[in-house]
């Protein structure tokens, strides 16, 4: 009887342990979430996001006064998402510019040339977004660091953080690893 006390006991204990863990770490995926993983990668210049509703949208570029939105999911016209972006990005007269980026694959030189030429040439505030707000918008956004006057690689690095729902496995260490051969 006192053993199977001592195990109900254990039990409880951990069950304890774990949702103290678990529970405030499913609050912060589901906070973070439901603001689209937004963040501020340069105040009052570059942020950075997941997709967003055309309604949160037109409230982030108003807000904000985005001038340009870059789309890293690429051209997706037979998309609902897609239509609603363009046209929530043209009502506020703000640029739309698409760049198909995968988060599994490293990219090409072409496409970092064409990355690092939109960053330089686009009307900003600039918002920065993929489908999470994670890997490619994280990669996307430590290069705008990268550009900044005096910006350190320890600065870009920190577009890769938990923050921003970032985990270094699988699409993440294809993303991290672009920052690893710059260095």
């Amino acid at each position: 009887m006192a053993q199977r006390l001592r195990s109900h006991r254990v039990v409880r204990s951990l069950a304890r342990l774990v949702a103290a863990i678990v529970i405030p770490a499913l609050c912060f995926v589901a906070w973070n979430q439901t603001h689209h993983n937004f963040g501020e990668v340069q105040p009052g210049r570059t942020y950075r996001s997941g997709q967003m509703s055309a309604s949160a949208l037109a409230q982030t570029l108003h807000r904000r006064h985005i001038k340009t939105v870059l789309n890293l999911r690429g051209s997706n016209p037979s998309e609902a998402w897609y239509r609603d972006e363009l046209a929530t990005t043209g009502n506020a007269s703000a640029t739309h510019v698409d760049v198909a980026m995968s988060s599994c694959l490293w990219m090409s030189r072409a496409q970092l040339r064409t990355l690092l030429e939109i960053l330089d040439t686009v009307e900003y505030p600039l918002l920065i977004h993929c489908a999470w707000g994670s890997e490619r918008t994280g990669l996307v956004s430590a290069f705008a660091e990268l550009l900044r006057p005096g910006a350190t690689l320890d600065e870009a690095r920190a577009q890769f953080s938990i923050r921003y729902l970032f985990v270094r496995v699988n699409d993440g260490k294809v993303m991290a690893e672009h920052l690893d051969q710059y260095e």
